[in-house]
């Protein structure tokens, strides 16, 4: 059984990738505070989303929204120019806007993506 990660945060750096196959894949960090012996300390987490959930998250999702995010912990890995890079992600399957709602956000806050890849 794959790990679960559940958090919020504020999204960070977003791309969406359109595959050959014509499929989208959004990748996206979110950014999460909390003071430790008065210095505040800001956690990255890498997340990921597949399909449908990939494509309302291009059309809606924007750098600074406040998001709830959970998914399965992946583990991944790919060689470039001879150095291995490692990369551990949440693989996005369920979403929420946290953020007050804007004109261009669906209706409904919260998304579930039972299309994932694997």
């Amino acid at each position: 059984m794959a790990a679960i990660i559940i958090g919020t945060g504020n999204v960070g750096r977003l791309e969406t990738i359109d595959l050959p196959d014509g499929r989208k894949v959004t990748n996206f960090s979110i950014a999460s505070n909390e003071k430790y012996k008065g210095e505040e300390i800001t956690t990255w987490v890498n997340c990921v989303a597949f399909n449908a959930l990939a494509e309302m998250l291009e059309k809606h999702l924007t750098k600074g929204q406040k998001v709830f995010v959970e998914g399965g912990m992946k583990n991944r890995s790919w060689e470039k120019d001879g150095v291995t890079n490692y990369r551990t992600e949440c693989v996005v399957n369920k979403f929420e806007f946290l953020s007050p709602k804007s004109e261009s956000q669906p209706q409904k806050d919260d998304f579930q993506d039972d299309e994932l890849p694997f």
